[in-house]
This record gives C-alpha cells, structure tokens and sequence, in this order.
C-alpha cells in the first residue's frame, strides 16, 4: 500500500491526509477517463472535417444517442444521426472545428462536458461564415469505451464573414 502524509484536499474540499494505493488508482482512471473523452470530442472534429465523415463519426455515438442545435433538428438514434451527417454537406460544404476550454465531470461509467466551439465554414453558394457556440455534451462508457450520449450545440453566432456578427448574428443554412 502506498501511503502519503502529503494534505490534499478531495472532491468534496476535505483534507485527505491519506492516499492509498486504491485512492490512487481512483484519481488515474478519472484523469484516463478525463483524456479518452477529449481524444472522443477530438476524433469527432476530425471526421466532421473530412468533410463529415458519417461512417466514421457514427462509430462515436451510443446507439440511443441525441445530437440537436437549433436551426438544425434533434436526430435520435444512430440511423438519425448518420443520416444528419451525412446529408450536411449539402448545406455546409466546408468546416474546421476548433472546441476549447473544455470542462469534463466523470461520475462512474457517465460523464458531462463543456466546450466552446469556434468554427469557420462555408455554406453551400453562398460566402464563408463564422460559427461560435457551446456544445453540451454527455456521455456514456460502454464496454470500456466512452461514447457520445448526447450532443447539443448551442449558438453563439453563425456571421458571414462579409457582414461579421454585429451585423447579422444567425445566418442561416439554407
């Protein structure tokens, strides 16, 4: 057993005066869990710059899973999901998603996260526009694998870049 008489405080602000081997191991699998669901939202922008690749980025998703934004549509389940992504292209012709600040609260076998979206794009015959929002997303791991439960992107603006945010603040896909 390894033991510390180093303070550190837990989760919930006490002093833990004692780490043992199984605290120990606790605090690695989350900062594990913590890195494998960022490497998930990573692969996930990866794919949807290839330009969304939906037979990739299904792979990512619980099979019950929601993905939904305003102005977009909620898909549920994986056929919905799939088919969402793979229609986009006809709208969004061209992405580069950067996500940020991520915020990641792993409770067991489920997690919450947080990030802040910076995007730019292009819609299909019209000019290049910005994108900025949050996704909210959670997650489920199964199999020892995390997945996508739920995604939700909300927007901060979607601006040509043209005219810029003040101007017009939510273009549309269309």
């Amino acid at each position: 057993m390894i033991r510390s008489t180093a303070n550190r405080m837990t989760p919930s602000g006490q002093k833990e005066k004692t780490m043992t081997t199984e605290s120990i191991l606790k605090r690695l699998q989350a900062l594990e869990d913590v890195e494998d669901i960022k490497r998930l939202k990573a692969q996930y922008c990866n794919y949807c710059d290839q330009p969304f690749n939906a037979d990739a980025l299904i792979k990512l998703f619980a099979d019950d899973a929601v993905w939904e934004a305003d102005g977009i549509g909620r898909f549920e389940g994986t056929d919905a999901i799939y088919g969402f992504f793979k229609n986009i292209t006809e709208r969004l012709t061209f992405a580069v998603h950067y996500v940020m600040n991520p915020i990641i609260d792993v409770q067991g076998n489920t997690a919450q996260g947080y990030w802040y979206l910076w995007e730019p794009g292009t819609i299909k015959g019209r000019d290049a526009i910005w994108i900025s929002g949050s996704y909210t997303d959670e997650y489920q791991k199964l199999n020892g694998v995390w997945k996508f439960k739920n995604v939700h992107l909300d927007w901060f603006f979607r601006a040509s870049v043209e005219k810029g945010w003040a101007e017009d603040r939510m273009a549309t896909f269309d």
